[in-house]
């Protein structure tokens, strides 16, 4: 029979497009960035920081929100002519000082050509509509708060049918903030209307860099000493090179950028951070600072990036070391790397989502000892092997290393981190793959709460598990179903460990083949339930003959798949010229299905 439980039968429409609020860059813009005092007064600096929330004030930053239709649902199908919008947000000033904001769309992956057709707009309460690229606003000093606004996206009524089946994921508004000509000093408020300093010299950028605020590379720069950030800062390296042909190493001088005093830094512009070789590192964070990457190319020795103490958020890049670290076994394992001190009390942190690195694998590396994992939950490391023997680790997103189907390897458990409860957040697999597990694919607690996210992994194409021992999937307590075959799709599993809430397996529509495989799942607290529906088909299309499950081997947790529960009449789901043995461990049942 059906499961019966909270869970409702799965939504058969797909999303094509997503919205997520990414971190803001809302950082400290100011031309003065501490406090000084005097015989007559005291001088204060000002601060310009920025949120994004909710239309009830409170802070989205770092969440998600989907595109959704007028009834609020974000399970939608974008066609020509369709218009969505987001849900509402506000931007805040979190600061002291004036300041004039942007929006714009980054982090974009799948398929860019949607792009061509879709516009999108900034649209307010009233329903006034401007261009994303042209919108811009301006907010007072201290907890002034735009209106609502929303983000509006159009698909163009003459798309054709190559833009049919395309994805467009990982949106994100990112809020760029600089001072507003609003404050007036001595001699009126054009004081900042130049705020982004373009260095073009070492003078130059050591001077801005020292101030802080809005900093464009303009050329090419040898350093000639570290380059300590003096206050919050953005830094567009704009296609530039920094780096050093002197020795800049020496007491608290270690690499060519510096964060420290508690700074925020923001590096992006797609340049290159070189150290001369067997001299220093490219980047370090200390005191507290936060320095966020989001692309370039970063070369150090034996660091590229060091944190003392601080954050390092690594959005993207590319990051290699030129100086070994002195055992061979590790030479390239501290390409990124804490204090270990710190990183065990948690005042240094570095968190990846991103990024290339070269023969340094930041979700198994050496920095913190053995099997060391910088990487963020809901993403995965990819690797390739260059002609020069060098290995090439990638981190992407998970869901969108799934998405892209083909041969996929999974070394080391990844959390998926997607609790969410929209089509929006599910894991599905939607191209034919063949799936390494060496590893477990493990999603979050309490999915069994959810009323359409309620899998770890749905199949929607032709797939192949291939799974260790130490690899599966793992649904955690009150977990979702583990998988779910959709679509007609077949599946073969051959090996692994596969524990879900209530279901390890489910075939909604297709095929399902089992080799191998241990298979578990937390019962349902009602005893008629139990483990009843361990393995389930949906009722009709088992009895139509569309869900079909063949096992001709693997171990199964007090679920006899020879004579199923799960199926009204009781279904046999073991193969001809197989039979079912059956072991007795503590107060469970063990059936392993082996050759008659």
């Amino acid at each position: 029979m059906t499961k019966t439980n909270s869970k409702k039968a799965l939504l058969s429409s797909a999303f094509a497009l997503v919205l997520s609020v990414a971190m803001l860059i809302g950082t400290t813009f100011a031309w003065f960035t501490d406090t000084a005092s005097t015989a007559v007064n005291k001088i204060q600096a000002g601060t310009l920081k920025i949120d994004i929330v909710d239309k009830n004030g409170v802070s989205i930053k770092g969440k998600s929100m989907s595109f959704v239709n007028k009834e609020g649902s974000s399970d939608i199908l974008w066609e020509p002519g369709a218009t969505f919008k987001t849900t509402g947000f506000k931007i805040k000033n979190i600061g002291n000082l004036a300041l004039k904001y942007k929006l714009a769309l980054n982090g974009i992956t799948g398929d860019n050509k949607l792009l061509e057709v879709i516009k999108f707009t900034v649209v307010d309460a009233s329903e006034h509509e401007v261009n994303l690229d042209t919108f811009s606003g301006h907010l007072d000093a201290t907890d002034a708060m735009s209106d609502l606004l929303y983000v509006k996206g159009h698909m163009d009524e003459a798309a054709g049918n190559g833009y049919q089946g395309k994805t467009l994921e990982g949106l994100g508004i990112t809020v760029l903030a600089t001072q507003y000509t609003y404050e007036n000093d001595s001699f009126g408020n054009t004081y900042d209307e130049n705020a982004m300093v373009t260095a073009a010299d070492y003078d130059a950028l050591a001077k801005a860099v020292k101030s802080g605020g809005l900093i464009k590379l303009g050329a090419d720069v040898d350093a000639e000493a570290t380059l300590t950030f003096g206050g919050d800062a953005h830094l567009d390296l704009a296609g530039k090179t920094l780096n050093n042909t002197s020795d800049i190493w020496g007491d608290n001088a270690w690499s060519l950028l510096s964060a420290q005093n508690g700074v925020d830094v923001v590096i992006d512009g797609n340049g290159t951070v070189k150290a001369k070789k067997d001299d220093c590192y490219a980047v370090d964070v200390q005191d507290g600072s936060t320095v966020t990457i989001k692309n370039g190319t970063f070369t150090g020795n034996i660091h590229a990036v060091y944190v003392l103490e601080g954050t390092a958020i690594i959005e993207g890049g590319f990051y290699s070391v030129q100086q070994k670290y002195t055992d061979p076994a590790k030479a390239d394992g501290f390409v990124l790397n804490c204090y270990d001190e710190n990183r065990a009390n948690g005042t240094a942190k570095i968190i990846v989502t991103g990024g290339t690195f070269v023969n340094f694998n930041p979700a198994d590396c050496w920095a913190e000892g053995a099997h060391t994992n910088f990487v963020a939950d809901g993403y995965s490391v990819v690797s390739e092997r260059k002609a020069n023997g060098d290995v090439w680790y990638t981190v992407v997103k998970f869901n969108n290393l799934i998405s892209e189907g083909g041969n996929i390897t999974v070394s080391e458990n990844v959390k998926t981190d997607n609790i969410g409860d929209t089509a929006a957040d599910r894991v599905i697999i939607s191209k034919p793959t063949t799936l390494n597990l060496d590893a477990k694919i493990i999603s979050p607690d309490n999915m069994g709460n959810n009323n359409t996210n309620f899998c770890a992994l749905i199949v929607d194409a032709d797939t192949t598990i291939k799974a260790s021992e130490n690899g599966g999937i793992d649904t955690g307590k009150n977990g979702g179903y583990g998988i779910n075959v959709r679509n007609g799709a077949t599946l073969t599993i051959n090996g692994g460990s596969y524990y879900g809430g209530g279901t390890a397996v489910q075939v909604q529509k297709g095929t399902l083949i089992i080799n191998d495989g241990f298979f578990d799942c937390e019962p349902y607290s009602n005893p008629v339930y139990g483990y009843k529906y361990l393995i389930n088909c949906i009722d009709a299309a088992f009895k139509d003959g569309s869900a079909k499950i063949i096992i001709k081997g693997g171990t199964f947790v007090n679920f006899d798949p020879s004579d199923s529960a799960s199926e009204n009449p009781h279904g046999n789901f073991v193969a001809e010229g197989y039979k079912v043995v059956s072991e007795v461990h503590g107060t469970d049942t063990w059936y392993t299905v082996v050759k008659a």
